[in-house]
């Protein structure tokens, strides 16, 4: 845990002021000059939700996780320089909320300040909302996901703002989603992905084994789109294995999508999908 000399308590966001940032703009006062269009982003950057260059990254130990970001404000605490590691192996601030590590399991990565806004420190959890603060912490904020694997170590990923890539191999199970498929209707399929992301980017191929009309078609599972407004992701005619560059899919609140293939009859044709990394807008 670490002192946060460099913080201030807001209450009221509008106009003030942080150590070494820019006031924040006064909404009602220049609304009238903008267009409609340019408000929403003055409404986003507010005191409440505000960061700048947060980065959360694994590192050698992989049951530890590193948040660091010049400035971040967690329920109204503005605060600068933070630099925290979190432990999958302690218990309590800067570790788990509660219980032992479990394998296969999602952590949420919160960064958290004591009532008196004099302590700041991280924090892991199986929620994705409420996680239980140790004694004597009052405010927190969510900054992303870990996931560990059957082993309790903690998957590799880069975090570049809110997109989380994999750095692992991904011709493998979790991250190939979809091996060698030859669904010829809509099939679910489950993305590798926390609870609070709703899109994934991901790449595919098309194994032919014969001639003929054949591709891809995506949808969020419970979609009501009707099969020609899918997204048709690859299409070909040849006796080939096409491969598909990244595409994004939109996932429902299970972390869940469709795909098929058009023609099942030809011969061994099937498709696999592999997720690179997916959206966690913090």
């Amino acid at each position: 845990m670490a002192a946060r000399p460099n913080l201030i308590r807001f209450t009221e966001p509008r106009g003030s002021i942080l150590p070494d940032m820019p006031p924040v703009p006064d909404v009602v006062a220049v609304a009238s000059e903008l267009h409609p269009w340019m408000l929403n982003d003055i409404f986003k950057q507010n005191m409440f939700s505000a960061k700048m260059n947060l980065v959360v990254s694994d590192g050698a130990d992989r049951g530890k996780v590193n948040i660091d970001a010049d400035y971040l404000s967690v329920e109204g605490l503005g605060l600068n320089a933070v630099d925290l590691t979190a432990d999958l192996a302690v218990s309590g601030a800067n570790g788990l909320d509660t219980g032992s590590e479990a394998a296969d399991t999602w952590y949420s990565v919160w960064v958290i300040a004591s009532t008196n806004a004099s302590i700041v420190a991280s924090l892991l959890s199986t929620s994705a909302t409420a996680p239980t603060l140790p004694v004597g912490y009052s405010f927190k904020r969510r900054v992303g996901w870990v996931r560990n694997n059957a082993a309790s170590d903690l998957f590799r990923f880069y975090h570049n703002d809110d997109w989380w890539v994999w750095n692992e191999v991904l011709d493998a199970s979790p991250f190939r989603l979809v091996n060698n498929g030859q669904a010829t209707t809509f099939t679910a399929v489950t993305a590798f992905a926390p609870s609070t992301c709703r899109l994934i980017a991901c790449s595919c191929s098309i194994r032919r084994a014969a001639a003929g009309d054949q591709y891809i078609r995506i949808r969020p599972t419970g979609s009501n789109r009707a099969d020609d407004d899918s997204a048709t992701i690859l299409r070909d005619g040849n006796i080939t294995l096409i491969e598909s560059g990244w595409f994004p899919i939109a996932l429902n609140s299970s972390q869940q999508f469709d795909y098929r293939i058009l023609n099942g009859t030809l011969g061994g044709d099937n498709t696999s999908i592999w997720e690179h990394q997916y959206l966690d807008v913090v």
